[in-house]
């Protein structure tokens, strides 16, 4: 729109002929058109980029605090509320952890030095907002 605004103002002034900037025009919208797929290609969200808390599970992080049974666990350089997943199971600053359900902003953890026992259900992974 606003080339076009520009153009007539130009070919109104006697600074560009008619011809010419209908060539103009048209080189541009062609010029859009053919960039256009290269966009929106460019700017689609990669599958790597996943987002939200959901991409938490499964990640590991480090124990900042016991967690008695919250506490609060780094992943990365970010901190974030932390609970146990498993009521006995025993965390300590500096453990490594490994996160398996989000509830609201806080992450459902288990050591990640705990091996399962046999017959020990895995926890599936999940996502619950209870507002």
């Amino acid at each position: 729109m606003i080339v076009g605004l520009i153009l007539s103002t130009l070919v109104e002034m006697n600074w560009l002929s008619l011809r010419l900037a209908a060539w103009l025009l048209g080189l541009w919208v062609f010029s859009e058109l053919a960039l256009y797929p290269l966009l929106k290609i460019a700017y689609a969200p990669k599958k790597s980029q996943a987002g939200g808390l959901e991409s938490l599970i499964g990640r590991h992080g480090t124990a900042r605090d016991a967690l008695a049974p919250e506490g609060y666990v780094l992943m990365g350089a970010e901190r974030w509320r932390a609970r146990k997943a498993r009521p006995g199971e025993s965390v300590s600053p500096g453990d490594t952890v490994r996160v398996v359900a989000v509830e609201n902003l806080t992450l459902l953890v288990e050591s990640d030095a705990k091996a399962l026992e046999p017959g020990d259900a895995e926890l599936e992974p999940t996502y619950r907002n209870e507002n």
